[in-house]
Protein backbone atom coordinates (compact mmCIF):
# COMPACT_ATOMS: atom_id res chain seq x y z
CA UNK A 1 0.00 0.00 0.00
CA UNK A 2 0.68 3.58 -0.64
CA UNK A 3 0.45 6.24 2.49
CA UNK A 4 1.16 10.05 0.80
CA UNK A 5 1.00 12.64 3.62
CA UNK A 6 0.61 16.03 3.28
CA UNK A 7 1.10 19.13 5.65
CA UNK A 8 -1.94 21.61 5.54
CA UNK A 9 0.34 24.42 6.58
CA UNK A 10 3.27 23.08 4.98
CA UNK A 11 5.96 25.87 3.50
CA UNK A 12 8.19 23.45 1.66
CA UNK A 13 6.00 20.67 -0.37
CA UNK A 14 2.62 22.39 -0.88
CA UNK A 15 -0.94 20.80 0.79
CA UNK A 16 -2.48 20.68 -3.02
CA UNK A 17 0.65 18.72 -4.24
CA UNK A 18 0.30 16.00 -1.92
CA UNK A 19 -3.42 15.84 -2.28
CA UNK A 20 -2.81 15.89 -6.17
CA UNK A 21 0.14 12.96 -5.99
CA UNK A 22 -1.82 10.88 -3.85
CA UNK A 23 -5.38 11.49 -6.54
CA UNK A 24 -3.32 10.29 -9.37
CA UNK A 25 -2.31 6.57 -7.85
CA UNK A 26 -5.76 4.78 -7.51
CA UNK A 27 -4.51 2.39 -4.63
CA UNK A 28 -3.26 5.28 -2.43
CA UNK A 29 -4.34 6.63 0.80
CA UNK A 30 -4.17 10.96 1.54
CA UNK A 31 -3.49 11.21 5.11
CA UNK A 32 -3.90 15.18 5.86
CA UNK A 33 -1.94 16.73 8.44
CA UNK A 34 -1.91 19.85 10.90
CA UNK A 35 1.37 21.88 11.44
CA UNK A 36 3.92 22.57 8.67
CA UNK A 37 7.02 20.83 7.08
CA UNK A 38 8.48 19.25 10.03
CA UNK A 39 5.88 18.99 12.94
CA UNK A 40 4.15 15.65 11.46
CA UNK A 41 7.11 14.25 14.45
CA UNK A 42 5.69 15.69 17.08
CA UNK A 43 2.01 14.32 16.50
CA UNK A 44 0.68 10.96 17.72
CA UNK A 45 -1.40 10.50 14.50
CA UNK A 46 2.34 9.29 12.68
CA UNK A 47 4.17 6.50 14.10
CA UNK A 48 7.51 5.60 11.78
CA UNK A 49 8.77 1.85 13.12
CA UNK A 50 12.09 -0.25 11.76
Amino acid sequence: PVEIYGAINDAIIPFEHAKNLAARLPTAKFIALEGGHNDWSASERVRVER
